[in-house]
């Protein structure tokens, strides 16, 4: 916060919402992750935000929005697939019976990095829309 304390980039309010997952209160987290979207959208590393609202989707089991998140993270700067693979927020969505899979994994479980943006109906929302 020393070096940005206006929050552009969203990380400590995406913090928030990761932290309201943890104790279990979705509503709260939703409207954190809104304010992170809404404020934080656009900035130059908003991918490190991305990751996190991804991460408190796949914590509330909401997979569809978790995937989107994670996938605009990879895009956007952040393919840090080991993380994805190993990070323990992202178990309720590890590996899901619809065959879609985190970013850097096809359906086969290589580690060919394929990006699975296709798999991503185009009619879900947009980025920037909480799910209820």
């Amino acid at each position: 916060m020393i070096q940005d304390p206006e929050d552009r980039g969203g990380l400590l309010t995406s913090l928030h919402a990761l932290f309201a997952t943890a104790e279990g209160d979705r509503g709260r987290a939703d409207e954190w992750i809104r304010k992170t979207v809404t404020e934080a959208k656009g900035y130059l590393h908003f991918h490190h935000s991305a990751y996190i609202v991804g991460s408190a989707y796949a914590r509330m089991k909401k997979p569809d929005s978790a995937l989107r998140y994670l996938q605009l993270a990879a895009d956007d700067g952040f393919p840090c697939y080991p993380l994805f693979e190993k990070d323990p927020s992202l178990d309720n969505i590890r590996f899901l019976d619809s065959g879609t899979s985190l970013p850097g994994r096809g359906n086969s479980g290589s580690t060919s990095r394929p990006s699975f943006s296709d798999q991503v109906e185009e009619s879900r929302a947009p980025v920037g829309q909480v799910h209820p």
